[in-house]
């Protein structure tokens, strides 16, 4: 699946045993088995991997990060993807939203409270990554929106002006 299309795309890995599954947007796209069932300690790097020996970075953006020490369900992954988190839901081990905009510090919104640093090390350098102001789009741009009750209940109207990439409504 081609994502370098432009336009931000939600990707979740979930691993399950030695197995992995993927999805782009909340649609599965494939899995694989790694044969690999164990529990690593070694630092998290995010937009950072070394393969074969060689140091591979991410050539793009990324705007959230979220760690969990469960294996998610495409329902589950379907049903957060659009929302901002509490930090506190059962098995987030760390919750990056990377919304700072400016210094070293990578704030974990989990209860845990494992910060991050940007770049290699404390100081800024010119290796490090940039901050970006760009927000995270809307999927749904809105013209109108009202609520009524009718019959002890909410109606919900509403036109839309643009919709990119809707997956449906989550009203809450």
């Amino acid at each position: 699946t081609d994502i370098a299309d432009g336009i931000w795309h939600q990707v979740a890995v979930v691993r399950d045993g030695a197995s992995l599954a993927f999805y782009i947007d909340g649609v599965s796209v494939g899995t694989d088995a790694t044969g690999k069932n164990g529990v690593r300690n070694d630092d998290v790097e995010i937009g950072r991997a070394y393969l074969d020996g060689n140091e591979k970075k991410f050539n793009g953006q990324i705007d959230e990060v979220r760690i969990w020490n469960i294996a998610r369900t495409q329902e589950k992954i379907q049903a957060d993807m659009f929302s901002h988190l509490d930090g506190t839901e059962a098995g987030l081990v760390a919750y990056y939203r990377m919304d700072e905009g400016e210094g070293q510090t990578v704030i974990d919104y989990s209860s845990n409270k494992n910060n991050g640093q940007m770049g290699s090390t404390s100081g800024t350098d010119n290796n490090d990554p940039t901050w970006t102001t760009n927000s995270f789009p809307l999927p749904v741009e809105l013209t109108s929106f009202t609520a009524n009750i009718v019959n002890n209940a909410v109606e919900l109207i509403w036109q839309t002006a643009t919709e990119v990439d809707n997956y449906g409504f989550q009203v809450q």
